[in-house]
């Protein structure tokens, strides 16, 4: 107990320094680690047959015992430096030419592999991507974290508004459709495996819209300085892919969540006589979806229409951020599908009959 307590207050310490440097001008950025180096000069004896020559080249290996850390600042592993640890870069990308022995993190940039460069553990990047060149060797799990709102790649499914070309946003199309493909999928096989957990999420969103859109939203805002301190604490880096997986597992169930629950809704309204889990969760998905596709079929035709596609495509991302948020918020609450929720009891009117006599 004592030891996590102190590797709080550490990690505390160490966000309030980097604050305090910050405010204060501090030229230099903030460094931990890479204290210990060990600097060796190997010489290699070369014959040139053409010239009948004999060359001694010096190699300069520069061995760094320990984790290396920085703040603000991007990190270059050289040909032929060897670091015995983990290399972490807070606001900096991450350049491996060399070797590293541990994991190599980069939060708010990306990390690159050169055709030199050999990571012996995982590489993580929150807020960029993980670049490997041809040669370059990582032999743990590689784990990228695109952080934007309108990233192509993003996880929410949100594109670039305004796009130049007609091919590009009948590529923008095409990919909607694809995506809204693989998440029906997703959603149909949870609804087949994991009918009773689904069931516990719906009921969630149904009986606590706010308090689930609110512990949603709270959520997004922790995820990212959750990442970060697992990050820092070094310990924690090798929990980060579990972290990463755990949360889009979150995501992608408590959205199939919120479309079985829009797609009962819809079911009531319309009286539709089917109204199987699965047929409500095809209508869902569709509703959610619905509104970001017509945008971007509108923006097809260019010029005005590109206008009035990207507004109801703002609008469809509001829909759809909201359909993501009310997930997230209702496996948090149910603890992926596996609590009940809480209902006040109700009082019949016998109950308040007898209430009223005595």
């Amino acid at each position: 107990m004592f030891k996590t307590l102190f590797k709080m207050f550490s990690l505390v310490g160490l966000f309030l320094n980097f604050g305090v440097l910050t405010i204060y001008g501090e030229e230099e950025p903030l460094n931990i680690g890479a204290l210990d180096e060990e600097i060796k000069v190997e010489e290699e004896i070369k014959i040139d047959e053409s010239e009948d020559t004999i060359r001694i080249e010096k190699k300069i290996i520069k061995r760094t015992k320990g984790d290396i850390v920085k703040f603000g600042e991007d990190i270059e592993i050289d040909v032929g430096e060897r670091v015995d640890g983990d290399v972490v870069a807070i606001g900096g990308s991450i350049l491996v030419r060399g070797s590293v022995d541990g994991d190599v993190v980069a939060v708010g940039g990306s990390v690159k592999v050169d055709s030199t460069g050999e990571i012996d553990g995982d590489v993580v990047a929150i807020g960029g991507s993980v670049e490997r060149v041809e040669g370059g060797k990582i032999y743990g799990d590689e784990v990228s974290i695109g952080i934007g709102g309108l990233s192509r790649h993003h996880i929410f499914g949100i594109h670039d508004f305004g796009v130049p070309s007609f091919f590009t946003r009948t590529y923008s199309v095409i990919g909607k459709v694809v995506r809204i493909a693989i998440l029906l999928i997703l959603a149909l096989l949870l609804a087949v495996f994991l009918p009773k957990p689904m069931a516990r999420v719906e009921s969630t969103v149904r009986l606590k819209f706010f308090a689930t859109l609110g512990v949603g939203i709270l959520g997004e805002i922790l995820i990212f300085p959750l990442l970060v301190a697992l990050t820092v604490s070094i310990i924690g880096i090798p929990f980060v892919p579990l972290a990463v997986l755990a949360l889009i597992a979150g995501l992608i169930f408590g959205y199939a969540g919120v479309s079985l629950l829009l797609g009962r809704i819809f079911i009531e309204r319309v009286d539709f006589k089917y109204t199987s889990p699965l047929t409500a969760i095809i209508f869902g998905v569709i509703l959610v979806e619905l509104v970001s596709l017509l945008g971007r079929l509108v923006g097809l035709g260019g010029g005005l229409f590109e206008g009035m596609g990207t507004f109801v495509a703002i609008l469809g991302f509001l829909v759809t951020y909201i359909a993501w948020t009310l997930g997230l918020g209702a496996v948090i609450l149910s603890r992926f599908g596996t609590r009940e929720p809480l209902v006040p009891a109700v009082v019949t009117s016998s109950e308040e009959s007898q209430s009223d006599q005595t």
